[in-house]
């Protein structure tokens, strides 16, 4: 038998610390860690089910724990959570004076009951006392996981100490942890939980404290990307009772067309220009016209199929527009903007409170073109919330205020899939794109058109898990500067090291994703097209959006590094660059 002060009942330690020489009784002290234990102790939802099931199934259970803590403090835990009858027992290491590490508890226990150990089934998270110790005694075992920190939170505990406030990063992990057991041990709740809350609510967060500060009384979460951001920020809404939410449904297809006071180089700027690696067809699609409709000189100069595959192609045809087809761009943009007007005049965008629009935020046309159009009709300014994924804005005018989260990092110069991966993962929804509107009798409705995602069963985890995941926070204390260490050390760090070094488990997981981009449908990981090989050896990155280093692994598998090596090589030769100028010429 071990010796006793092996195992230390609560009163043990308290004797040996000995409290009364800092002024206090050991008995107040050992009530409080008692009180703090009961209220921060967490039920696992999924092992209260296992439990029931084999007690419905008429087997006698029985809890044991290598604890400190009395065997009548923990019951009490057990009832309270509905997991232990009052005629079970409670075994605890420091009343039986025996270990599950050593084993010496489960012989106890065999003892105590009159029991065979194969007469026994036990769970547990710990992998040596609570699954190799017991199957070595014959007892059926079963390792638990779920409970486990992931490789992702055991890398911010580690980090941890690099940052100011260290303790709330670890609180931060602890959160994550809650919220998979309480949820589900599935892939897409791990990945929601651990990837876009550190990425998303530190940003809301970051959203509600500055409106409050600059006293904005209405925030309009921009469709369809700010959809997550509102469903995060209603459960905040008890904190800022003063702050109106609403989901404003506009878009660029919905914008563009009605930007044109007088069709001149800043309109197109904000309009054809922004439509890169696009046909001239599908550009004017975006600015509500029928390829048809334009003039027979600009059909004539431009093919349908012509696509601007530099910035220099789409400002010729957007100059060929102003000279041929100014006074039918004019009629068409005005029939728009007398739609968009009255829709937002109807959601309260053109009224006389302060309000604030909130995006995920690229490089920021909707934005200019919504403030150019109140600008022009005489109404007040929206500010603007971007979470920052760029650092190529659009500034707008100097009136045009805009607040951006995440400044210190350009993720799509870094990776110019990064638009597919938020748009498409981080911020999915089901909801349908709106491409213009209509009136019935007095009131405006948004046209709506499909998409093409077709992820619904992600999206509804997506979004059961950031609510549930957003409420829990809102009973924490973290500070904004907390929160911002929680951002960088949680969210961002995750975030460069998927997109730069994407894992095979990452490839299978994202693998599943498609995604529409101008009405073009991919798959968030695919293989490089010839196309796209043959733009990386020469320009040294694909010829349209994706994200590369997921694509690049998984079209050349073992030799990726040895094809990355090569584009870099030849992307950068004479024979390149000649390439390059014939190309853009």
């Amino acid at each position: 038998m071990m010796d006793e002060n092996f195992y230390p009942t609560l009163n043990d330690i308290y004797d040996e610390l000995n409290v009364s020489q800092w002024g206090f009784e050991s008995s107040q002290i050992m009530q409080l860690e008692m009180e703090l234990e009961e209220r921060e102790l967490c039920p696992n939802p999924q092992m209260l089910d296992v439990v029931n099931k084999y007690r419905l199934e008429g087997f006698s259970v029985s809890f044991i724990s290598d604890m400190y803590l009395p065997s009548v403090f923990l019951k009490k835990i057990l009832v309270k959570y509905g997991f232990c009858k009052e005629n079970e027992k409670v075994y605890v290491s420091a009343e039986c004076k025996a270990s599950k590490n050593d084993g010496s508890l489960f012989d106890y226990v065999f003892k105590d009951t009159g029991t065979k150990a194969k007469q026994w089934i036990h769970y547990g998270d710990n992998e040596k006392s609570d699954y190799l110790e017991p199957k070595s005694k014959g007892v059926k075992s079963f390792w638990i996981k779920n409970t486990l920190f992931t490789d992702e939170e055991k890398s911010w505990i580690s980090d941890a100490r690099f940052y100011t406030h260290k303790h709330e990063i670890e609180l931060w992990a602890g959160l994550c942890r809650y919220a998979r057991v309480n949820l589900d041990d599935s892939e897409c709740t791990e990945r929601a939980v651990d990837l876009i809350s550190s990425l998303y609510i530190p940003y809301v967060r970051y959203i509600m404290d500055e409106s409050k500060e600059r006293n904005i009384n209405v925030l309009y979460f921009l469709a369809r990307d700010a959809h997550i951001f509102l469903q995060i920020a209603e459960q905040f809404k008890n904190r800022y009772p003063n702050i109106e939410l609403k989901y404003l449904k506009l878009s660029r297809r919905s914008l563009y067309p009605c930007v044109f006071y007088e069709v001149n180089d800043y309109e197109m700027e904000l309009t054809i220009c922004q439509c890169i690696a696009q046909t001239a067809k599908k550009s004017v699609e975006y600015i509500g016209l029928e390829w048809e409709s334009l003039s027979p000189k600009t059909r004539n100069q431009f093919k349908a199929d012509y696509r601007f595959t530099s910035a220099r192609k789409a400002k010729a045809f957007a100059k060929c527009l102003i000279e041929n087809d100014r006074k039918m761009i004019l009629e068409k943009s005005s029939n728009y903007r007398g739609m968009l007007l009255g829709y937002l005049r109807q959601e309260g965008v053109l009224g006389f409170r302060k309000i604030a629009s909130v995006d995920l935020g690229w490089i920021g046309s909707c934005r200019c073109i919504l403030n150019y159009i109140l600008r022009k009709e005489k109404y007040r300014t929206c500010d603007a919330f971007y979470w920052g994924a760029s650092n190529i804005l659009m500034k707008g005018t100097i009136e045009d205020r805009l607040y951006v989260f995440q400044r210190q990092y350009d993720i799509s110069y870094y990776s110019n899939g990064s638009v597919l991966f938020f748009e498409h993962y981080a911020s999915i929804n089901d909801e349908e794109s709106t491409v213009g509107y209509k009136k019935k009798k007095n009131d405006f409705f948004p046209i709506k058109k499909k998409t093409n995602d077709v992820n619904k069963e992600m999206v509804v985890q997506n979004e059961r898990v950031l609510t549930w995941f957003a409420k829990k926070y809102m009973s924490t204390a973290f500070d904004r500067e907390a929160m911002r260490d929680i951002f960088l050390c949680c969210g961002m760090r995750q975030l460069q090291n998927l997109q730069d070094n994407p894992k095979s488990r990452d490839l299978k997981f994202f693998s599943f994703i498609t995604t529409e981009n101008f009405g073009c449908v991919i798959k968030l990981v695919q293989p490089l097209l010839l196309k796209n090989i043959f733009a990386l050896l020469v320009w040294g990155i694909p010829a349209e959006p994706q994200w590369l280093p997921a694509a690049v692994k998984k079209s050349f598998g073992p030799f990726a590094e040895l094809f990355v090596k090569t584009y870099n090589y030849t992307s950068r030769t004479k024979l390149a660059h000649l390439l390059r100028w014939w190309w853009n010429r």
